[in-house]
């Protein structure tokens, strides 16, 4: 009997967590969407200032209708790798993209579909998320735009969570998805998805569901203990404790997949019983 109340316990405790968690949900503001929408002004308007991209060659490059991919490539900012976002050639490139926009508008790009065509959608998430980092506010700045219109531009493709979370590659079995960076983003995006499209809440196990039961726990655990995904681990455990009343699984089964046996009588200080 005693075993029986220690796990409804946990599964009470786990639904009380998510109605506290659940109004803390990290959105964007409209407010902070405006702000982040401005890149900051010597990176717009100046061009030229760098020695290898010279006036002359800018004008060169529009007169030949050269694409803002184009130029990209041209300055090997493809190339770039992780120092792209801090790269001063991106400057340039940027002030060239504008110019190419306004003169061929048919043929308009932008940077995060650049970007992300030269780096894909996942290694580009880690680098927004070191950029993001960074002690230089001007590239912190430009980090937290390009995160804000990579999940609009997710958004405005209709893409589903678990889409988002297959493109960002966290279904990797070989790694732990909560530690890489991008799970920062796809939690962003998991929330965005939901306000965009009222009086639904994604289901988050699916996402999961190439983990076994006991990994997935450990999983959750650890996610809490970090303010960045705290509230997707315990949206996705309370779905998880909701599987197991609908499938009766009974509290011993629990008690014993999640080994707190083994914890004798320290069991209540068991971070799988906290939890």
């Amino acid at each position: 009997m005693r075993l029986h109340r220690i796990v409804l316990l946990v599964a009470a405790a786990s639904v009380a967590t998510v109605s506290t968690s659940a109004e803390a949900l990290e959105t964007i503001s409209v407010a902070e969407d405006q702000r982040l929408l401005k890149y900051p002004t010597d990176a717009e308007e100046r061009v030229g200032t760098i020695p290898s991209v010279t006036t002359e060659q800018i004008n060169a490059w529009l007169k030949k209708g050269d694409t803002a991919d184009d130029v990209f490539k041209q300055l090997a900012l493809h190339n770039a790798a992780d120092d792209v976002l801090t790269s001063p050639v991106l400057k340039e490139w940027v002030g060239y993209m504008k110019l190419f926009n306004k003169k061929y508008p048919k043929k308009q790009t932008s940077l995060i579909s650049t970007l992300t065509a030269n780096y894909g959608d996942d290694r580009l998430t880690k680098m927004i998320q070191v950029a993001k980092s960074s002690k230089v506010p001007e590239t912190v700045n430009m980090a937290k735009r390009l995160e804000f219109e990579q999940i609009h531009r997710w958004l405005g493709q209709q893409e589903t969570p678990e889409k988002v979370f297959l493109l960002l590659k966290l279904d990797d079995v070989s790694v732990e998805p909560f530690l890489q960076p991008q799970m920062v983003t796809w939690a962003k995006y998991v929330d965005s998805f939901d306000k965009a499209n009222p009086g639904t809440m994604t289901a988050l196990l699916p996402a999961f569901g190439r983990y076994n039961e006991q990994s997935m726990v450990n999983m959750l655990i650890a996610a809490k203990t970090v303010p960045s995904t705290e509230h997707i681990a315990v949206r996705a455990q309370v779905e998880l404790t909701q599987l197991w009343l609908r499938i009766e699984r009974t509290p011993e089964e629990i008690f014993a997949m999640l080994k707190l046996g083994q914890a004798g009588d320290n069991v209540l200080e068991s971070p799988l019983f906290i939890a």
